[in-house]
């Protein structure tokens, strides 16, 4: 082990040991040599701790009845040095605003130094030190910065910008491991000492230490390094505040490696600052000065290189309760007050390194009781993020959901204009009687009709049902002329599509910012063109780049780490929702309608291994109604993105969640109708596309329409209405180009007998939705006598067929079928199966043109011809390709024969063949697979035939 550096011994040489600097030991010299190096300086000064490093810089330059000027966004402890020790000594500071607005008026002739922190600790407010300099210098004051948080240099030196004088809290970066205390005052000798000497007259006295017989001045002995040799001899030889050799010795080992460790902090600081983002609302917020949103950001553009530092702040939505928990979680990050070291670490300031701060005085400083700051260390970054998932994970999510059950926590306050509207117990949806109307209505609007008819909307829909202040609206993303131009489908096709992990998704590659950039004009555009005040034009503006820009860093901290999280897709496709609603509400108020941009994106958090099941739809629904209910506008706004769920809302729910939350938000405020508004007069018969005789059905179980949606008719989620259902909350499918039209109703199912037969008493419980429409009850009584409600198509159908290689059955063909499947997720839409044949239609989004092209056709759908050549090793394959299905659905279908075998006459008297026909246990659907060619004439013969009550 080495105790010290080699030094020469000749005699000259220990003749200058014993010169003025007489009580250097070598080794200290060699480290204080190198750090005078790193940092550009001329000379330095080995000191006891960092604290020392600091005050010893003061007392160097300040007496009794001087002051000095300092920033307020320091460490505690220099603080308390400050605030509390100086006075003691008869040296006063004065705190500059932030920003050193005021340092100019601050200087005065007593004025001797000036300081600040390179990356101030901990709200990373970056010093200007152009600036500075600039101001001090023109007073003839020196300007003092603690750069311990820039890496001896790694991520910038002071001194290249015209900082005069730099101190080090050695124990941290430069040591690197924690075993070492020290710090080092680096002077870039370039500050002219002799330019006034009455503001600095100790450096123009006798050195204690000189030779009385050979007097001299510091200036006249010294001259540029007078500042570092009073120091040392007029201060550090009478306190006592040296650095031990062994000391030394050990901060040099750690500098040896400081680049390395610099560098590979610096990394997995920048991934943890953007792994936290993505963890709200269990992470409150996020500070790091390599977010292009910190204030500080460009500052440190300017005067930071190699990266931003490794250390960050963050605060957790349940306050100091939750942090103590987080920190008592961690397994493999340490908790301690020391930052820059090779192992990742935690603090927490409020309770530990401030404590003995005020809170004004902690505040002011940048600390509150929710802040965590971590310094990253060098261990792999996956390790660190799982073991920070793994604590968050573990907090008791029930006290966050509502923060803390109080939405005060997040600046929500409950006001009673809109709180008087909602029941205090859940409405039982009793019939209304006269001219009354429904208390209060949730409208959910598709992305299609908000980019085609905001205004339209506003005036004709959402105005004329608000009186009295009854309407909350839910906006899907906002969409173009048609649902492929939408801004939900571009982010889906970038963020989903093979080139994520390829060439979008690469440094060169700048296909998520060209999207990004082009949803920001889009909308800003939407604004100049639907909004006619200025001032809400102009905050509209802000937020959708505010948006835009949280949605670019996202992206970008997916291009940094290299995957994407259910959570993380969630996210960026949400933020389609949230500039819609940003958009109408503003339209709304440019209108005069009292309307807020509510934003649900926080309300759920979840654990992991939290069941999706009632119970969670209930505790759902009780938050977003909570979150809405603070709302002091008349009409709210809401996102139908409502946070974080297990396994990502996309891949659990899918893309219908928006209804689900209208539905959730219809539960929670007791509303007495939910209002599905699309572009169509609601459920038809057929597709009025391919059928030109179709007609709109009046009414309609949520049954009937769970199966017309999954089999092609996109009208509203089927989850959305299984909680309809459950509380039996009418839906009314309407059209917003004919908002008078009646639409299709969704009748709560419990409405209906067990037989599901259709009573006249039925029909007219519910003719408080149609007081002037007969024909619901026509619709139901003729229904009662007849087949189908409706029938939808599916289209880009593959038929696969497996035949066993064996003629006897064996129990595992068919579950060796199915785990393929499974194993690349996906769905079968119908199944047919014999003793040895399994029959199965799968729906591809690109399907082949011959039967002779399939293989090749195939070949753009990687998982289909995977699954495919999987399933040969069980059998014999074959494929089917450009089919479609046909689905008749009718809940009255259980009590009436013979409708499959109409099916069968029809297509068969007209030579359409029928490859597979199915029929579902729940005996309200028959499905039927027919080539594509031939699927529109087949739906209008089928049309004619089955639907003759419609006439």
């Amino acid at each position: 082990m080495k105790l010290s550096y080699p030094f020469s011994r000749r005699a000259n040489d220990v003749t200058k040991l014993k010169s003025a600097f007489e009580n250097k030991k070598p080794t200290v010299d060699v480290f204080e040599k190198r750090m005078a190096a790193l940092e550009n300086g001329q000379s330095a000064v080995g000191v006891a701790s960092g604290a020392a490093a600091v005050l010893m810089a003061v007392m160097a330059l300040a007496k009794a009845g001087d002051n000095i000027v300092s920033s307020a966004q320091i460490y505690s402890g220099t603080f308390t040095q400050f605030d509390r020790l100086l006075p003691s000594f008869g040296v006063r500071t004065k705190f500059m605003d932030r920003g050193s607005r005021n340092l100019r008026d601050l200087i005065d002739e007593h004025t001797k130094l000036v300081f600040c922190e390179s990356l101030a600790n901990p709200d990373f407010a970056v010093a200007d030190y152009e600036e500075l300099v600039r101001i001090a210098h023109e007073a003839g004051v020196p300007v003092v910065v603690d750069a311990t948080f820039t890496g001896a240099g790694f991520f910038g030196s002071p001194i290249d910008f015209g900082v005069d004088i730099v101190v080090h809290s050695a124990t941290k970066w430069i040591s690197g491991h924690g075993t070492t205390i020290g710090g080092v005052v680096i002077d870039s000798g370039k500050f002219d000492w002799n330019a006034n000497p009455a503001r600095f007259p100790q450096f123009h006295s006798v050195p204690h230490a000189f030779d009385r017989r050979n007097p001299g001045t510091f200036w006249n002995r010294f001259g540029s390094r007078a500042f570092t040799a009073y120091l040392r001899l007029n201060l550090q030889r009478d306190v006592g505040s040296t650095l031990s050799p062994f000391s030394a010795q050990q901060l040099l080992i750690g500098m040896e490696t400081l680049s390395l460790r610099c560098e590979r902090q610096a990394k997995n600081a920048a991934a943890l600052a953007e792994w936290l983002r993505l963890q709200r609302p269990a992470v409150a917020w996020v500070a790091y000065v390599g977010f292009k949103d910190h204030p500080a950001h460009p500052l440190a553009v300017k005067y930071l290189r190699n990266g931003y530092s490794s250390v960050l702040t963050f605060g957790l939505a349940g306050g100091q309760p939750a942090v103590f928990k987080f920190i008592d979680r961690l397994k493999l990050i340490i908790n301690s007050s020391n930052v820059g070291d090779s192992k990742t670490i935690v603090g927490h300031l409020w309770s530990t390194t401030c404590v003995s701060m005020t809170d004004e005085e902690r505040h002011a400083g940048g600390v509150t009781d929710d802040l965590i700051r971590i310094s990253a260390g060098t261990e792999n970054v996956e390790d660190i993020i799982d073991d920070m998932r793994q604590s968050l994970d573990a907090l008791d999510c029930s006290s966050q959901r509502l923060s803390n059950g109080h939405p005060e926590a997040n600046g929500i306050h409950f006001f009673s204009t809109f709180n008087a509207m909602i029941p205090t117990t859940p409405s039982s949806n009793t019939p209304l009687t006269g001219t009354e109307r429904p208390r209060l209505v949730v409208q959910k609007f598709g992305g299609t009709s908000i980019g085609k008819f905001p205004l339209q909307i506003v005036r004709d829909v959402i105005m004329p049902n608000n009186i009295d202040g009854k309407v909350v609206v839910v906006c899907s993303a906002r969409s173009g002329t048609s649902k492929p131009e939408g801004t939900t489908e571009r982010y889906a096709r970038t963020l989903c599509s093979d080139q994520l992990a390829g060439s979008a998704m690469l440094p060169q590659s700048s296909q998520y910012k060209v999207l990004v950039e082009c949803l920001r004009k889009e909308h800003v555009q939407a604004v100049h063109e639907y909004i006619k005040s200025p001032a809400i034009a102009r905050c509209l503006v802000q937020g959708i780049i505010d948006d835009c820009a949280q949605v670019l860093g996202i992206l970008d901290s997916v291009h940094l780490i290299g995957a994407i999280s259910p959570d993380t897709l969630d996210r960026v496709i949400s933020a389609g929702e949230k500039l819609a609603c940003r958009l109408m509400s503003g339209v709304l108020q440019d209108h005069g309608v009292s309307s807020e941009y509510v934003d649900l994106s926080q309300v759920a958090v979840f654990p992991k291994d939290q069941i999706i099941d009632q119970a969670f739809y209930d505790e759902l629904s009780a938050a977003v109604g909570c979150a809405v209910r603070a709302s002091k506008a008349d009409v709210p706004v809401v996102t139908g993105y409502f946070g974080r769920i297990p396994g990502g809302l996309l891949c659990r729910i899918g893309r219908g969640y928006t209804d689900l939350c209208a539905a959730l938000l219809t539960m929670a405020l007791g509303a007495e109708e939910l209002q599905v508004w699309k572009e169509v007069e609601g459920f038809y018969t057929a597709d009025p596309r391919r059928v030109p005789s179709a007609k709109p059905l009046p009414s309609i179980s949520p049954h009937e329409a769970a199966e017309l949606t999954f089999n092609g008719s996109e009208i509203i989620h089927f989850l959305a209405m299984g909680q309809a259902v459950r509380s039996r909350i009418p839906i009314r499918v309407k059209n917003v180009m004919n908002p008078s039209g009646a639409g299709t109703l969704i009748r709560p199912e419990s409405s209906v007998s067990a037989k599901a037969k259709v009573s006249d008493n039925w029909c007219r419980s519910f003719d408080y939705l149609h007081r002037d429409d007969s024909s619901v009850l026509d619709c139901c009584r003729a229904r009662s006598k007849k087949g189908p409600a409706a029938m939808t198509s599916k289209h880009n159908i593959l038929v696969v067929n497996v035949l066993s290689q064996e003629r006897s059955l064996r129990p595992s063909f068919f579950m060796n079928i199915i785990a393929v499947l499974g194993q690349w997720e996906l769905p079968i839409d119908l199944v047919c199966t014999s003793q040895v044949q399994m029959s199965m239609v799968i729906q591809s989004k690109t399907p082949s043109t011959t039967s002779d092209g399939v293989e090749n056709d195939l070949c753009r759908n990687a998982d289909v011809v995977g699954a495919i050549e999987q399933l040969r090793e069980l059998g014999t394959v074959n494929v089917l390709p450009d089919m479609a299905v046909i689905s008749l659905v009718g809940q009255d279908m259980r009590s009436h024969s013979g409708t499959a075998g109409r099916v069968f006459t029809v297509l068969g008297d007209n030579d359409i063949n029928i490859e597979m026909i199915a029929q579902g246990a729940s005996e309200i659907s028959i499905s039927c697979v027919v080539a594509e060619n031939v699927v529109d004439r087949a739906m209008n013969l089928l049309h004619e035939s089955l639907f003759a009550w419609q006439a």
